[in-house]
């Protein structure tokens, strides 16, 4: 079993994804519980433990090493459709693009200051959605009417400018 196991784990697995991609945007998107990054990213981890094991013990039974290769190949390739699939999520969620095109829709003609007042409620929102949520994972904390990192985020932010210094990047946000 050479090619075979391969191509029909590949098969296999593009099925896998258009089903959970399908199951996202039939079911789940419509479901206020899934209205959350949290949530989003349960959803594909939960998807990557249980696809993950499968497919590697798949390629591992199949005792080829062009299966093998592929099983690992597809981990890889179902953390790409997840980070990719977060990463549009994140932006198309109260994005200030779509913001401006929508409210310009629905009302034709909007002014200028008018539209920066909405879309500045927008960011606050953003703010302090991103707030709770950075605090709710326990990465910053409230002090005295300020904001600070804890522990963790301190830790996980030294980690972030460690990844930026190896990007060689100049700008981060």
């Amino acid at each position: 079993m050479t090619v075979g196991c391969a191509s029909g784990l590949i098969a296999a697995s593009a099925l896998y994804f258009s089903l959970h991609l399908g199951l996202y945007a039939a079911v789940f998107r419509k479901l206020a519980v899934f209205g959350s990054e949290r949530r989003i990213l349960r959803y594909h981890l939960i998807s990557a433990i249980v696809f993950s094991p499968l497919v590697l013990s798949y390629g591992l039974v199949c005792d080829d090493i062009s299966a093998l290769t592929a099983a690992v190949g597809l981990i890889f390739a179902h953390g790409v459709y997840s980070l990719s699939f977060l990463e549009l999520w994140a932006l198309a969620d109260n994005s200030y693009s779509i913001g401006i095109l929508l409210r310009v829709m629905q009302s034709g003609a909007v002014s200028r200051l008018r539209l920066q007042s909405e879309l500045a409620e927008i960011g606050r929102r953003k703010k302090q959605a991103r707030l709770a949520s950075l605090s709710g994972l326990h990465l910053l904390r409230r002090e005295s009417g300020a904001v600070k990192l804890s522990t963790l985020g301190l830790l996980l932010s030294h980690g972030l400018a460690c990844l930026v210094w190896l990007a060689n990047s100049e700008e981060t946000g």
